[in-house]
């Protein structure tokens, strides 16, 4: 049985991050934007739509009773950044939206004068946790499609040397070269191919 994932190591200060803000103005916004002064934030507001650098901000918050794919660069695909949304109608088609964003946290409106330092950190840790496991599984989805390439390395080194291993010697290239087997095989089969290349072209 494989060891449990340890948990991840929060960053709990968000001083000097930039805030980008899509909220129609309101008095509301005052009290939010207080708020994100004593974090320590950088706050943008917009409205209606996101600019088109919105992606590069380090927080998106959102008003997610008026929001709409027409105001994301991005249109209808998942939230680039991590993202709040501020909530004042619990109607199901508007949630159904949020989650369909994938929005990260959410801030429930009207607005107080605490609640956001936690939305942000949650939409922090709930972002970052999405991207990792995004690159675990399109790095896993590589290793499959490299499979054929593999058994073909193996193959091609034990004919080299009439070993019946092929396996093991690519194991050994792949430590001895610091990459991965996948990675490996492919410079074993590069390899094989440039003087085969050569010859064809005497």
């Amino acid at each position: 049985m494989s060891a449990a994932r340890s948990p991840r190591r929060m960053d709990s200060d968000l001083r000097g991050a930039r805030l980008l803000v899509l909220n129609r103005p309101h008095d509301s916004l005052r009290v939010l934007r207080r708020q994100a002064e004593i974090i320590g934030l950088q706050v943008t507001e917009c409205w209606p739509a996101l600019p088109e650098d919105a992606a590069g901000y380090d927080f998106l918050v959102l008003d997610a009773d008026t929001g709409h794919d027409g105001q994301l660069p991005w249109g209808a695909a998942p939230m680039p950044l991590p993202s709040v949304a501020l909530i004042g109608s619990e109607a199901p088609g508007r949630i159904d939206w949020l989650l369909s964003r994938g929005v990260h946290a959410t801030l429930m409106q009207p607005i107080g004068d605490r609640g956001l330092y936690a939305a942000l950190l949650m939409a922090r840790y709930r972002f970052a946790a999405e991207t990792e496991l995004a690159a675990r599984l399109q790095k896993q989805a590589w290793q499959l499609s490299q499979r054929e390439n593999v058994l073909r390395a193996a193959l091609l080194l034990a004919e080299d040397d009439g070993s019946s291993d092929g396996f093991a010697q690519l194991r050994r290239a792949a430590t001895a070269g610091r990459m991965t087997i996948e990675e490996a095989a492919l410079a074993v089969i590069s390899q094989t191919q440039a003087p085969r290349n050569a010859r064809g072209r005497r």
